[in-house]
């Protein structure tokens, strides 16, 4: 019905709006720092589940793929099995897997389906003889309105905690 409207000139298409990497300028090589901090900004804009994959060798992050999904769910924006070859295209030596739990939901550690996930992907990069380490990592806010960000894998304890102040990455 909508196509008809259109079609009959009665019903404005939207402007599609730019992708998530651009819209907070994330395609560029930059530390993983000042990444993180554009990064967290854009999720916490979203108020959604945004997956971002960064290939980055120790000090920069090379190439991003992002998706912004519901307020429940997200999934990676490319197919997780191309990421050997990607990661080997351009000199990663590691994929660090992003994604949040916006503000509100009020989650403050990994799911049990973001566990799940992290372990498929570590499958899925064993099968592929991708040489790049998988670090999956969630952003959530703290009570007092800045970002954490974990490490985790499929066990229940977080890995590593860092902050990052999500009102200095807003400005």
């Amino acid at each position: 019905m909508i196509k008809l409207l259109r079609l009959l000139g009665f019903a404005a298409k939207r402007p599609r709006r730019k992708p998530f990497k651009h819209r907070y300028a994330l395609t560029e090589q930059q530390p993983i720092g000042e990444f993180e901090a554009k990064m967290v900004a854009g999720m916490f804009r979203e108020r959604r589940e945004v997956f971002v994959t960064a290939f980055c060798n120790d000090e920069d992050v090379l190439r991003v793929t992002a998706s912004v999904g519901t307020f429940n769910r997200c999934r990676p924006a490319d197919d997780p099995r191309r990421w050997a070859h990607h990661a080997g295209r351009v000199g990663a030596t590691q994929i660090r897997q992003y994604h949040n739990h916006p503000p509100g939901k009020g989650a403050e550690k990994p799911s049990p389906q973001d566990r799940r996930a992290h372990r498929q992907l570590v499958g899925i990069l064993e099968e592929t003889a991708c040489a790049a380490e998988l670090k999956s990592l969630l952003v959530y806010p703290d009570r007092f309105g800045q970002a954490k960000i974990i490490q985790y894998d499929e066990s229940d304890q977080p890995h590593r905690s860092s902050a990052a102040d999500s009102r200095r990455a807003r400005s």
